[in-house]
């Protein structure tokens, strides 16, 4: 039996003719696919940590809960695995000491949120979003 049932493979390749995407950003696009929701759904805008929502604490806390391999692992009890690149920024935030010394949070966008209270940064690389088995990201 094949280890995806609802899913068809074909040995020679898929060829896609026709094909739209919503956003050619790339942190945008990522987190649309591992949500399948639209991104102004999620809040990732663009590729910083700061206001674009990518991969900061924002995301983290909120639409990556409920990611791709949690609805596999909890709905239909598949093992997930995740190995590459996963979201700009991950993994910047391995100081938890410091983290407006990081190199995401230096900027102008992260200084107007600050003096605004509002700490948007990277995660960690310990941190494993919740649904994955394996886990290969750094």
């Amino acid at each position: 039996m094949l280890p995806l049932p609802k899913i068809h493979y074909f040995a020679a390749g898929v060829t896609v003719n026709t094909a739209f995407v919503t956003t050619p950003v790339c942190c945008p696009a990522r987190s649309a696919l591992y949500t399948g929701k639209y991104i102004h759904n999620i809040g990732v805008f663009n590729n910083s940590a700061g206001s674009g929502g990518c991969s900061s604490l924002a995301w983290q806390n909120g639409p990556e809960k409920f990611n791709i391999a949690w609805w596999l692992k909890g709905q239909l009890n598949y093992t997930t695995s995740f190995a590459g690149k996963y979201m700009n920024n991950y993994g910047y935030g391995s100081s938890p000491d410091n983290v407006q010394a990081l190199p995401q949070c230096l900027n102008e966008t992260y200084a107007w949120e600050n003096a605004r209270e509002t700490t948007t940064c990277s995660q960690r690389l310990e941190h494993i979003p919740r649904g994955w088995d394996n886990w290969q990201v750094r």
